[in-house]
């Protein structure tokens, strides 16, 4: 299970989430496990990468999307 009712997401510093992880364990958590994410950019930690990807999607061409499902 992912983040819902019944469970979490937590995002920040790896150290922080480290200590994150043993204290849900140590409470009983049923299960702590990292998440595989390709950027986590809701998060505070992406603040020094914005004006770099700004800079990036300002000059790259977007289009609609479009399934390729009929």
């Amino acid at each position: 299970m992912r983040h819902g009712v019944q469970g979490r997401v937590v995002s920040g510093h790896r150290q922080v989430l480290t200590e994150v992880q043993a204290l849900a364990t140590a409470k009983g958590a049923m299960k702590v496990a990292p998440l595989s994410v390709s950027g986590a950019f809701h998060t505070p930690l992406m603040q020094p990468a914005q004006d770099k990807l700004k800079q990036v999607t300002t000059h790259q061409p977007f289009h609609a999307w479009q399934s390729v499902l009929r």
